[in-house]
């Protein structure tokens, strides 16, 4: 979320500001002073406070391979075999004025059934695409990507930052295209919600 305007503690939300007030411990009442991100030239909103990259998780890294066995990740990486991966985001059930619906169907009239392949948000329903090819894994997706080459996968998202999760922190390439401006066109009712026009730009 730094990299695209979110302040790292943020207490602006109904829930984080009911945690600060009733624990006298929550992180939110804490002051950072080092920040350890991945691409700290990126940082948008920035605290004040010092930053640090993180190492990308490579084979050269001690980290990824101590990862690999926590997580029981396979010891070498398989291709991933769609040609179109798809990450799924509820909007709708986050309050976002934009038709999910709508937005897929256009993908598939564009991507074969046999080449698309989704992730599902954690908070999506099992049932959100019946009869398409689904990850089914309890990893996190950040790990996730370890298991898999998708340099050979075009990665596809309304919005979400999580698409450029495996060149940050892994430094490899896939193509990835966000869709703000396909809503935006597809769905002109966008533009009368604030907090959706923000997100989308």
């Amino acid at each position: 979320g730094a990299y695209v305007g979110s302040r790292i503690l943020d207490i602006t939300n109904k829930k984080n500001r009911v945690i600060n007030f009733f624990n006298p411990y929550s992180i939110f009442k804490s002051k950072l002073s080092n920040c350890y991100v991945y691409e700290p030239n990126l940082v948008e909103v920035k605290e004040n406070a010092h930053y640090h990259p993180l190492k990308k998780l490579t084979d050269d890294n001690q980290a990824t391979s101590i990862i690999g066995k926590v997580f029981q990740l396979q010891s070498h990486k398989d291709v991933f075999p769609g040609k179109v991966l798809y990450l799924d985001q509820p909007l709708e059930s986050d309050q976002f004025k934009i038709n999910e619906k709508m937005i897929f169907d256009e993908i598939c009239k564009l991507v074969s059934k046999k080449d698309l392949w989704i992730k599902l948000h954690p908070r999506s329903s099992k049932n959100k695409y019946k009869d398409f090819q689904v990850i089914e894994t309890v990893l996190p997706w950040e790990l996730y990507f370890l298991n898999y080459d998708f340099s050979k996968t075009t990665i596809i998202s309304p919005v979400s930052t999580a698409a450029f999760s495996p060149k940050l922190m892994m430094g490899t390439h896939s193509p990835v295209v966000l869709l703000p401006k396909v809503i935006q066109n597809q769905q002109p009712s966008v533009l009368e919600d604030v907090r959706t026009v923000t997100m989308l730009n």
